[in-house]
């Protein structure tokens, strides 16, 4: 009776297929305003659960990001392909993911938000349905503070009256 039960679970384990949870620390993206890079590659049936980790300050900044993966009839897509992003106060986005179908296919999450500054994680899910990658890009611009604003507004009066001044010659 044993023997069947031990032949059971090696088969579910076998059935559903390895997990592959990776973290990758990428920095303050405040300092390198744009990242781009790749997962590693994932076996067919192979589970999905990675993060990805970095953060943003001394200021807040205009954030955007998109996960995407490309596939074929032979590598297959990512079943369940969910991205969400969690930071400081509770933050929490969960970015829908979209896909486009054919013997060749593009599926993509993206997100934008303004995020303040903190620690982030972006988290990819799902299951590899054939030999697949997906790659992350990510932009961040620090809000310009309202001095940055006033001084532009100045330079385009000081702009306008030497033009009106000229005009008037």
């Amino acid at each position: 009776m044993q023997l069947k039960a031990l032949a059971a679970a090696v088969a579910l384990t076998a059935l559903a297929g390895t997990a592959s949870a990776a973290d990758y620390n990428i920095g303050n993206l405040s300092e390198i305003p744009s990242f781009s890079d790749g997962s590693g590659l994932f076996a067919p049936g192979e589970s999905i659960s990675d993060n990805w980790f970095f953060s943003i300050g001394p200021l807040p900044a205009d954030f955007s990001g998109l996960v995407s993966s490309v596939y074929t009839q032979s590598t297959g897509f990512i079943d369940d392909f969910m991205v969400s992003l969690t930071g400081p106060g509770g933050y929490m986005a969960s970015w829908e993911a979209f896909s486009s179908g054919g013997t060749l296919g593009f599926q993509w999450a993206a997100g934008a938000d303004t995020l303040v500054a903190g620690d982030y994680t972006l988290s990819v899910t799902g299951v590899a349905r054939g030999s697949t990658t997906y790659s992350v890009d990510f932009t961040a611009a620090p809000i310009p503070e309202p001095e940055t604003y006033a001084l532009m507004l100045a330079g385009l009066g000081a702009v306008g009256f030497v033009a009106r001044r000229r005009r008037k010659q």
